[in-house]
């Protein structure tokens, strides 16, 4: 770690996990608190120079963290070895949500957490959750969370996370799910089959047989399936904890 910086979600890690370390795996992204502010690491990763403010010359991850904490417009920065042995530290004045990153084994990619458009909140679930200010339809949700590192749109299977999902502002309406019909019920994005999860088991889902209604919703006090096509808030999903999820 450099300068005064810890992972936040260490102590987490130890009550979910215990000693039971099987459990736990590895994070889809690490949060890192910090007196400048906390933000996010994800390893493999990087943006385009092209998407940069400035790309300068440096000799490691720690002082490239500085060179983007010495310029105020700076909300993310990149740590990239070259195949000819030059290191440089790509900054942006934007989170992830305004480029695109690309797998990169040579490199690390550091974002602000107050560069994402959103609240984040860490559950009793040992999950990150961001409320995002924006609408969007289902594909575009899905794309919105996928975009920002090991995100996703949200998808809940037990009845721990019920009590989440219920807990979400009700006059924020329609909050979408990654969860679809299919021929045999729903499924939810990571191919889990809703009626195999906890969940699904004890919290039936409001059906409609119209072919035009396919997502679900959290609308009210239930999951409500509802049109792919309509704008609907949205709610990512991080595991900086690594658990299964």
């Amino acid at each position: 770690m450099c300068g005064q910086q810890r992972y936040v979600v260490m102590l987490w890690w130890m009550l979910l996990c215990g000693c039971n370390v099987a459990r736990c795996g590895e994070p889809s992204v690490h949060l890192v608190e910090s007196v400048w502010g906390n933000f996010f690491m994800a390893k493999n990763t990087t943006f385009s120079s092209a998407d940069t403010f400035m790309v300068v010359p440096t000799n490691s991850q720690c002082t490239c963290k500085r060179q983007c904490q010495a310029i105020m417009r700076c909300q993310a920065w990149s740590f990239v070895e070259n195949s000819d042995g030059r290191r440089e530290c790509r900054l942006a004045d934007r989170g992830p949500n305004g480029y695109s990153t690309t797998y990169n084994t040579t490199a690390t990619y550091y974002f602000r957490q107050d560069s994402v458009n959103g609240t984040y909140s860490l559950e009793k679930d040992g999950l990150l959750y961001l409320r995002a200010r924006v609408q969007r339809i289902f594909a575009n949700a899905k794309a919105f969370c996928a975009a920002i590192p090991g995100h996703r749109l949200v998808i809940f299977k037990t009845l721990q996370q019920k009590d989440i999902l219920l807990a979400l502002p009700v006059n924020d309406k329609f909050w979408v799910v990654d969860l679809q019909k299919n021929g045999t019920g729903a499924i939810w994005g990571d191919g889990t089959q809703y009626g195999d999860t906890e969940l699904g088991l004890n919290f039936p889902l409001v059906t409609d047989q119209s072919p035009n209604v396919s997502v679900y919703v959290r609308y009210n006090s239930r999951l409500d399936d509802f049109f792919n096509n309509y704008q609907v808030n949205v709610l990512c999903q991080a595991n900086p904890l690594g658990l299964n999820w």
